[in-house]
């Protein structure tokens, strides 16, 4: 039996005797041994502290370890397999309880998975419950996910409200301002994607996109002088610094 097994083995024999303090070091020591394992599937040996740390009456000390789980499970959700990392998220709901952040990790699986209408409702669930904590993501940057799961959907008008909540939050970000401005681009908006997207051009003056975007907004509006020049400022950015292609 290796190290991992009869530790794993003591731990559980501990809990089940309510010897919480003894299965709470066979944990402990599984995580420094086993977090890692050479089969590639990464354990969450934080849920399992948690749930000690519960049964114990330390509530303040669990919902620690449950941010620890939180804070792991987003950043290996997207290495591990699928099924590992719903497990994960089903464990987490199943013994403490519905998180935002849950939620949100739970749209962002489902969106890879092509279930982008059931990924809405997990963003917007997220976004109802959302309280700020240490962790990412901001709330901009939720709805900055929540719109691009609409936009795999096609659903301009849904991306561009996630985007127009999220410039409230941030006002300069170039990144949401690009977001919309081709939302509102993609519906005919013209003048409203103008609008923005010369927003986003004062904050990202030499982002390729952003006079891409603009030229087509122009273009749409049947200003054909200003999308001409976006269109040869776009062709200026893309070429090599120094410009030419030699002799």
């Amino acid at each position: 039996m290796s190290e991992v097994q009869a530790t794993s083995a003591a731990a559980r024999a501990h809990q089940a005797s309510g010897e919480f303090p003894q299965a709470l070091e066979c944990v402990e020591r599984l995580r420094e041994i086993d977090s890692f394992p050479a089969d590639g599937q990464p354990r969450l040996y934080e849920l399992w502290e948690a749930r000690l740390q519960q049964a114990m009456g330390r509530s303040d000390v669990a919902s620690e370890r449950v941010d620890s789980a939180l804070i792991r499970a987003s950043n290996l959700a997207f290495e591990v397999d699928a099924s590992t990392a719903w497990g994960w998220l089903d464990e987490l709901s199943g013994s403490f309880g519905s998180d935002w952040r849950c939620e949100y990790l739970r749209g962002m699986l489902a969106a890879l998975d092509d279930a982008n209408e059931y990924a809405l409702e997990l963003m917007d669930a997220a976004l109802e419950h959302y309280t700020p904590t240490g962790w990412m993501p901001s709330e901009t940057l939720l709805l900055q996910n929540a719109a691009w799961v609409a936009r795999r959907e096609w659903r301009w008008d849904r991306s561009a409200a996630y985007l127009e909540k999220a410039l409230a939050i941030d006002p300069g970000d170039p990144g949401t301002l690009l977001a919309l401005g081709t939302s509102y681009a993609n519906r005919g908006r013209s003048a409203e994607a103008v609008r923005v997207l010369e927003r986003a051009l004062a904050t990202s003056p030499h982002n390729q996109d952003v006079h891409l975007t603009l030229a087509r907004a122009h273009r749409d509006a049947r200003d054909f002088p200003k999308a001409a020049d976006h269109i040869e400022r776009a062709r200026l950015l893309a070429e090599p610094e120094g410009g030419g292609t030699g002799s």
